[in-house]
């Protein structure tokens, strides 16, 4: 729907023909944001600042001897693939529900209900909760610990130390949920406002830790992390101590390496790169959605810039500070918490800081870290509240989760909804062992966007007329549909990361638990299509029609 259309009705005042066949009228919600909000957000998705964290400190210790800077260039190179899939798909079908309208139309209303609400929706949930753990680990309770000991502010310290405890966490991942309804609910033009701005600030503090990277060899981190830790924590010689901690707790970094140690990590970087089309959640909310070049800017083209930048970043961390430290340190943090022996997580911001021997330096890597993260979980909400509003447009699911508020054009029931979800999840994060699935989370997402994938490569012979009319339709190679090949070469990588993490117990995910949690998740999503589909019947309603239809936005 253009700027200025009338508001539509809900989805409870949409109607049915004599006939049976169900009538989806428009959602009402508005192309209120510009293609290179688009662009932002998928950025921001990725965050080769905040997520990518757990990537340079847990690769190095699991997998020593394999190369970073390889293993996310290999990574975002397929992940450009995929996110020219997407492209396609979203330029074909500029639509608000993302994943769950591309499987739905292509595939089955059955298959895209299951995966898209377990991958959004309900692994969203738990995203929301993880999000409290960087929140407290990785943001804020570093920087407070850090500011506060090099101004001797005993508050501010304390204060981070408390952020990193149970309850800390718990609060922490309470305030995360909450600014993300509060900013989705406020309306997608103040969303876009905000992020541009938070944005523009991350970029910059980004930009400066580079710079101070750059400018510094292994040598003069040593000294200065050495001065840091001495003179703020009075800790001395604390980065050899790093490395001998590590070697008496069982660290080996000279076993592995090579190419297959490289491989391995790859599954890791994926972590944060296969995101790079979050924003088609709300594809019916950008402008130029049919448009195929903004298509490409706003996903391939967000691929590309976050590859290369964390390619860069992880470099210089290697060269700056040392494989060596960085896996012994990840080592101790993770495997062996009570000889850890620094004040904060292992966090490369905290590393720049120290390097510069500046207090002032240290604050403006807080804001930028804090402006990373801050524009980052909203997104959350919105992709979920986005395929809750979908499934309720096919009348899957109820039809208040369909309500668009006329002021604000967004659907405040639908994430309120899924915000409550979300403290289910925190609470369960923070005071249980449920932390430990983080990894399984991603792999919902990575099963889900490799069946969008395959959903693409098959449009153009099991949607032929839609597939006419898309602008990629002329695009082939031999003769083959560009999308085709794109999404069957990603399909491909979806299924080798997730052998590679089902078949090695490294990555925390083929355990009987991870793997009950994800059927348990899965059971959920079907329970749920199958009332809804039962429901609808019941009143005469035939569902599946409604996936013949292309929606209306």
């Amino acid at each position: 729907m253009d700027e200025g259309a009338t508001t539509t009705p809900s989805a409870g005042e949409q109607s049915r023909g004599e006939t049976g066949v169900f009538l989806r009228k428009a959602s009402g919600v508005y192309r209120s944001w510009s293609p290179f909000d688009g662009w932002t957000y998928n950025v921001l998705a990725m965050n080769v600042v905040v997520m990518i964290a757990f990537t340079y400190y847990s690769a190095t210790y699991l997998f020593p001897g394999g190369s970073l800077v390889w293993a996310i260039l290999i990574c975002g190179a397929f992940c450009v693939l995929e996110g020219i899939t997407y492209a396609i798909l979203t330029a074909t079908m500029p639509r608000s529900g993302g994943d769950y309208i591309y499987q739905s139309r292509i595939l089955t209303g059955g298959l895209g209900s299951v995966l898209a609400f377990t991958a959004i929706v309900s692994a969203g949930a738990m995203w929301m909760a993880i999000a409290g753990w960087f929140g407290s680990t990785v943001v804020v309770a570093p920087f407070l610990v850090l500011v506060g000991g090099t101004f001797d502010i005993q508050w501010m310290s304390d204060l981070g130390e408390w952020f990193i405890t149970t309850h800390g966490f718990f609060v922490m991942s309470l305030i995360v949920i909450a600014w993300a309804a509060i900013v989705n609910i406020w309306g997608m033009r103040p969303y876009a406002l905000l992020q541009r701005w938070f944005f523009l600030v991350g970029a910059v503090g980004l930009g400066i830790m580079l710079v101070v990277l750059a400018f510094n060899d292994r040598a003069s981190f040593i000294d200065s992390f050495n001065a840091f830790m001495a003179a703020n924590f009075d800790q001395t010689g604390a980065y050899q101590n790093v490395l001998t901690v590590a070697a008496e707790q069982g660290y080996s970094p000279e076993t592995g390496g090579g190419l297959s140690a490289t491989l391995a990590i790859v599954p890791l970087a994926a972590f944060s790169l296969i995101y790079v089309a979050w924003g088609v959640a709300q594809g019916g909310e950008i402008k130029h959605g049919n448009s195929l070049r903004a298509q490409m800017i706003q996903m391939p083209g967000a691929e590309v810039f976050s590859a290369i930048v964390a390619a860069i970043l992880s470099a210089l961390l290697v060269s700056r500070i040392g494989t060596d430290f960085l896996g012994s340190i990840g080592y101790l943090y993770t495997e062996a918490p009570d000889a850890y022996p620094l004040p904060v997580a292992p966090l490369f911001g905290a590393f720049v800081g120290a390097l510069a021997q500046n207090g002032v330096l240290l604050i403006l890597v807080a804001i930028a870290f804090n402006a990373w993260f801050w524009m980052w979980h909203p997104n959350i909400t919105l992709a979920a509240s986005r395929v809750l509003l979908a499934m309720s447009f096919d009348r899957i699911l109820p039809d208040r989760m369909g309500g668009v508020n006329k002021s604000t054009h967004t659907p405040v029931f639908a994430i309120i909804a899924f915000s409550l979800i979300c403290v289910v999840f925190a609470y369960l994060y923070s005071y249980t062992s449920f932390w430990e699935l983080t990894l399984a989370t991603a792999a919902l997402n990575i099963l889900c966007f490799g069946v969008t994938n395959l959903a693409g490569a098959l449009m153009p012979y099991r949607r032929p007329e839609l597939y006419r009319d898309s602008p990629a339709a002329n695009w082939k190679i031999g003769g083959v549909h560009v999308i085709t090949i794109t999404g069957f070469i990603f399909v491909a990588f979806t299924a080798w990361i997730l052998y590679k993490v089902l078949t090695d117990a490294a990555y925390g995910i083929n355990s009987t638990r991870s793997l009950i949690f994800m059927g348990v998740l899965y059971l959920v999503a079907i329970v749920i299509y199958v009332v809804g589909k039962l429901r609808r019947q019941k009143q005469g309603i035939d569902v599946n029609v409604v996936y013949a239809q292309i929606p209306v936005e």
